[in-house]
Protein backbone atom coordinates (compact mmCIF):
# COMPACT_ATOMS: atom_id res chain seq x y z
CA UNK A 1 0.00 0.00 0.00
CA UNK A 2 1.12 3.24 -0.61
CA UNK A 3 1.64 6.21 1.48
CA UNK A 4 -1.19 8.01 -0.65
CA UNK A 5 -3.60 4.78 0.06
CA UNK A 6 -2.34 4.96 3.65
CA UNK A 7 -3.56 8.66 4.25
CA UNK A 8 -6.45 7.82 2.50
CA UNK A 9 -7.73 5.05 4.43
CA UNK A 10 -6.89 6.36 7.77
CA UNK A 11 -8.80 9.68 6.39
CA UNK A 12 -11.84 7.90 4.81
CA UNK A 13 -12.10 10.85 2.36
CA UNK A 14 -12.31 13.76 4.23
CA UNK A 15 -10.02 17.06 4.49
CA UNK A 16 -6.99 16.09 6.27
CA UNK A 17 -7.28 19.02 8.54
CA UNK A 18 -10.00 17.53 10.82
CA UNK A 19 -12.94 20.05 9.70
CA UNK A 20 -14.54 17.07 8.35
CA UNK A 21 -15.71 18.15 5.07
CA UNK A 22 -15.51 15.63 2.28
CA UNK A 23 -13.01 15.84 -0.26
CA UNK A 24 -12.31 14.74 -3.90
CA UNK A 25 -10.90 11.42 -4.08
CA UNK A 26 -8.14 12.72 -5.60
CA UNK A 27 -7.20 15.18 -3.06
CA UNK A 28 -6.62 15.74 0.61
CA UNK A 29 -7.51 19.20 1.49
CA UNK A 30 -10.23 21.25 0.64
CA UNK A 31 -8.41 24.68 -0.72
CA UNK A 32 -6.66 26.45 1.90
CA UNK A 33 -6.63 23.71 4.75
CA UNK A 34 -3.72 22.53 3.99
CA UNK A 35 -2.04 25.75 5.78
CA UNK A 36 -4.30 24.66 8.77
CA UNK A 37 -2.78 21.07 9.25
CA UNK A 38 0.73 22.85 8.87
CA UNK A 39 -0.21 25.14 11.94
CA UNK A 40 -1.54 22.51 14.44
CA UNK A 41 1.94 20.44 13.20
CA UNK A 42 3.76 23.60 13.74
CA UNK A 43 2.19 24.48 17.20
CA UNK A 44 2.41 20.74 18.09
CA UNK A 45 6.25 20.89 17.65
CA UNK A 46 6.70 23.93 19.59
CA UNK A 47 4.75 22.49 22.45
CA UNK A 48 1.84 25.15 22.44
CA UNK A 49 -0.56 22.10 21.95
CA UNK A 50 -0.41 18.42 23.36
CA UNK A 51 -1.56 15.73 20.72
CA UNK A 52 -4.76 15.23 22.54
CA UNK A 53 -5.69 19.01 21.41
CA UNK A 54 -5.59 17.94 18.11
CA UNK A 55 -8.75 16.21 15.79
CA UNK A 56 -8.91 12.96 15.89
CA UNK A 57 -7.92 12.24 12.16
CA UNK A 58 -4.99 14.32 12.70
CA UNK A 59 -4.21 12.32 15.57
CA UNK A 60 -4.45 8.79 13.51
CA UNK A 61 -2.08 10.52 10.53
CA UNK A 62 0.24 11.20 13.31
CA UNK A 63 2.50 8.01 13.66
CA UNK A 64 2.23 8.57 9.33
CA UNK A 65 3.69 12.14 9.01
CA UNK A 66 6.24 11.06 12.03
CA UNK A 67 8.29 9.45 9.17
CA UNK A 68 10.16 10.51 6.10
CA UNK A 69 8.47 9.49 3.09
CA UNK A 70 11.29 8.57 1.12
CA UNK A 71 13.76 6.96 4.15
CA UNK A 72 11.16 6.28 6.70
CA UNK A 73 13.29 7.76 9.39
CA UNK A 74 11.61 10.08 11.62
CA UNK A 75 11.38 13.93 11.03
CA UNK A 76 10.02 14.40 14.90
Amino acid sequence: MTRAEEVRKATGGFCLCGCGAATNPKRFFIQGHDARLKGMLLRLERKLICEADLPKPVQRLLPTLRACACCGSPVW
